[in-house]
């Protein structure tokens, strides 16, 4: 039986009782149509997952029982930042919701020089965003979020990462074989926007010691490019 798994940004302990309002409210009285007794997966992003259910449904809340404190770890052990140039509204939710599911540590949206997006749509779509981050952290099991930076330039972005290897996804390159790679620690991993990067960006990433990366002859969506390259670096990295 599937288990709903709810996100709640607020301290939670056990035993405890609670009240749920707002969108997961709304999910589990309308969308999932919650009965009570009927069990939760609780989980705030601090790690572990809490053991729930519902003990009373009203019009625009649920009171909840937090029964018993799990203490999962399902986090990649790679920390991975994915640096994404700015997408149209739906395939940016795309794109940051599977990276979400193959455990991506941290997202930075990146205003490159071939985004026509406005500041103004860029402030417009945060939310949405973060609720894709929410959403797939629920579905995927995930125990922490994912963190999601405030949109930079590519120049900024590149200027304050912490030590890894560092790659930039480039249509039509070959896939690098990595000699004498040891596991890193840390990846970060640009890929742009459907216009792709200039070569201005190309050159910046370069002598910020990037190396190219591809799929080679193949060219892929700017939205199935992070999932396709997250699941191959989670490979060879981390999840085996």
């Amino acid at each position: 039986m599937h288990i709903p798994r709810i996100y709640l940004d607020q301290a939670l302990n056990c035993p405890a009782s609670i009240e749920i309002h707002d969108s997961q409210a709304h999910h589990l009285l309308n969308v999932l149509r919650v009965k009570p007794s009927a069990p939760l997966i609780l989980f705030n992003g601090a790690g572990g997952e809490y053991k729930a259910e519902v003990s009373k449904r009203h019009k625009r809340h649920v009171e909840v029982r937090i029964l018993d404190f799990d203490t999962v770890n399902r986090e990649s052990i790679l920390s991975t930042h994915l640096l994404l140039g700015l997408l149209k509204r739906d395939q940016m939710n795309q794109a940051i919701t599977r990276a979400v599911e193959l455990g991506v540590s941290q997202i930075t949206p990146i205003r490159s020089n071939n985004v026509s997006i406005s500041p103004r749509q860029e402030q417009s779509r945060v939310s949405s965003w973060q609720q894709a981050v929410q959403s797939a952290a629920e579905q995927s099991g995930r125990t922490q979020l994912a963190r999601l930076h405030p949109v930079c330039s590519l120049q900024d972005a590149v200027s304050n990462l912490e030590p890894g290897l560092k790659l930039v996804a480039q249509p039509g390159h070959p896939r690098l074989s990595f000699p004498g790679q040891t596991n890193p620690s840390a990846v970060t991993l640009v890929i742009g926007p459907e216009g792709g990067l200039s070569q201005e960006e190309l050159a910046l990433l370069a002598a910020s010691d990037f190396q190219p990366f591809g799929f080679g002859n193949r060219t892929l969506r700017a939205e199935t490019a992070p999932a396709a390259f997250l699941a191959l670096i989670q490979y060879l990295w981390a999840d085996h």
